[in-house]
Parts: C-alpha cells; sequence; structure tokens
C-alpha cells in the first residue's frame, strides 16, 4: 500500500526507513516526500532548497521564515546581523582594510532609556547673575536631552517632507565624550555584545559609505546644512545644552573614539547631503553618540 515497499517477509513502512516524511519509496531510497526540513520546500513530493538566508518558504521565491541574522525583504531574506541590536549594518574599505560593523539607528538615549543609565543629563545651574549668566562646564560624564536645537526640522515637517523617516531634527540626545565613551563601553557592553565609539577607520567607512536618502532602514543623520539635501536639518544651538562647550548642542555631529591628545576627539559631521572628512573637539561638546560592534 501507499507508504510501504516489499521486503522478502512482506512489507515495510517507509517511514520506518527513511523518516516520517517519506511517502512512497522503494527498498533504497525514499521517492517522495509529504512535508519538508527547515530551509527546503516540497514541490511535487520532492524538497528543493530554499533561497540564501530562508529558514522556511513555500517556493524557490518565496521566503516565509528567516536564518540568523537575516531580515524579511519583501519575499526574500537579505543579510543582516545589525537589525536585532536596532543598528544598521557598515561595510566597506578604508587603506586596503575591509571594515564590517553595526551601528546604532538613533542616538544613545533616543532608542532605549537604559542606555543613559548613570549619565547625569539636565541642564547646568546659573552661577552668575540674570545680567550676566554664567555656566560652569560639567567635568564628568553628561547629556542633554529633548529639545536640542530649535533650528531644525521638527516632527510636522517631519512627516510631511520626510515620510520615510521618523527621527526628526529637533529633538536628539547629545552627550559629552566621557558619556558617549561610557554609554558605549559600559552601558551597551552588556549579555556578550561589545560596543565602542567609532574608531577613525570606521568614521572614514562611514563617510564613504553614508547617504542621506535611506529613511527609517538607515542611520537618519541630521543635516547642519539644509533640509534640501535628503535629511532633517539640525543647525547648531548655544542655548540648549548648558553645561557643555560654548553651551552648544550639535547633534549634526557624531563622536569617534580616537582622541589626538587628552582633550580632543574625532568627529564626523553631516552637512549639505554628506559627511565631512573626520575633524576633532574638545570633549566638553555636546554631538550625538553612535555606538558601534565589530562584525
Amino acid at each position: 500500500s501507499s507508504g510501504e515497499y516489499p521486503t522478502s517477509t512482506g512489507c515495510a513502512r517507509c517511514s520506518s526507513k527513511f523518516g516520517s516524511s517519506c511517502a512512497t519509496c522503494n527498498s533504497t531510497s525514499c521517492l517522495s516526500y509529504s512535508s519538508c526540513s527547515d530551509g527546503k520546500y516540497l514541490s511535487n513530493g520532492t524538497c528543493s532548497n530554499c533561497p540564501t538566508g530562508c529558514k522556511k518558504c513555500s517556493s524557490e521565491s518565496n521566503c516565509t521564515e528567516c536564518d540568523t541574522d537575516y531580515v524579511k525583504n519583501g519575499t526574500t531574506c537579505k543579510y543582516d546581523p545589525c537589525e536585532k541590536y536596532q543598528a544598521v549594518l557598515v561595510e566597506g574599505d578604508y587603506e586596503g582594510t575591509h571594515y564590517k560593523f553595526c551601528m546604532k539607528r538613533k542616538n544613545a538615549g533616543d532608542e532605549s532609556a537604559s542606555d543613559l543609565i548613570g549619565i547625569a543629563t539636565g541642564q547646568q545651574v546659573n552661577s552668575g547673575t540674570t545680567k550676566n549668566p554664567k555656566y560652569e562646564i560639567f567635568k564628568e560624564a553628561h547629556c542633554w536631552k529633548g529639545t536640542t536645537t530649535k533650528s531644525c526640522t521638527d516632527a510636522i515637517q517631519l512627516a510631511t517632507d520626510f515620510p520615510a523617516w521618523d527621527y526628526d531634527g529637533c529633538t536628539r540626545t547629545v552627550c559629552n565624550w566621557l558619556a558617549a565613551n561610557q554609554i558605549c563601553n559600559v552601558n551597551l557592553s552588556k549579555y556578550g555584545q561589545i560596543w565602542k565609539l567609532p574608531s577613525l577607520e570606521q568614521l572614514y567607512v562611514l563617510k564613504s559609505q553614508y547617504t542621506n536618502a535611506s529613511g527609517t532602514s538607515g542611520l537618519q543623520f541630521c543635516d547642519m546644512g539644509s533640509s534640501t539635501k535628503g535629511a532633517p536639518y539640525c543647525y547648531y544651538d548655544e542655548k540648549l545644552c548648558l553645561g557643555a562647550d560654548y553651551n552648544r548642542c550639535e547633534p549634526a555631529l557624531i563622536w569617534g573614539i580616537k582622541k589626538i591628545n587628552t582633550s580632543y576627539y574625532y568627529y564626523l559631521t553631516n552637512y549639505g547631503g554628506f559627511l565631512m572628512a573626520p575633524n576633532t573637539g574638545l570633549a566638553m561638546h555636546a554631538y550625538s553618540v553612535r555606538c558601534v560592534m565589530d562584525l
């Protein structure tokens, strides 16, 4: 009968010899299947391989579930080991070396409040007078949340001008370098994950690869130049980060880890539709924090 094959003593079940999914067989092989294991799909009794990255599929072109480090992309799966970390895959070459790393999709503090555990936030108090205010620079790790610039693309404008984005230019958490380094090296580096600020080499790779026209699938850096270059506008503001150098918030600038002395560290600036070459700034400036993890 169906599901059996003849032997010298009678009949034997195909499933006993070739597995529970074997529907028909002879004494040497399974001839057709009723179901397939992960990574294969059933077609006319035959199990064929799913496309690369598919854990389960219904045909050679329709993935229903993706393998580890792959994510759905329409009816297929694409390689993206960073999605599960709310991060974006960045890959490229610099001076003959290939770099591949995940970078957080939004500024530290804007994706998760736990990013800022142990980090002081808020404005410095006025140690001067009303007429002549004075704000001492914070000497410890510090971040500023909420509205960090008023010369910017707000949430209402974002919905109209950048419908593919979900991150406006006005409310981006910024931090001094001490806080940035602590966030990446300590707060995010848990459970076997190793995060850090981007190296100088990674900043150059990022510069060569980034485009404003990425939307929510990309890094969504705001642009200090204008809102006409494919990204929300975010000029610096000298009144909203009291206690930073110049009391200035600069969300269009992104901290790096490399320093040139005890006070200056490298950063990138998104200006006029592209990332400028890395420059250096004082550690007590208030810039964006985007942690990276090497792959």
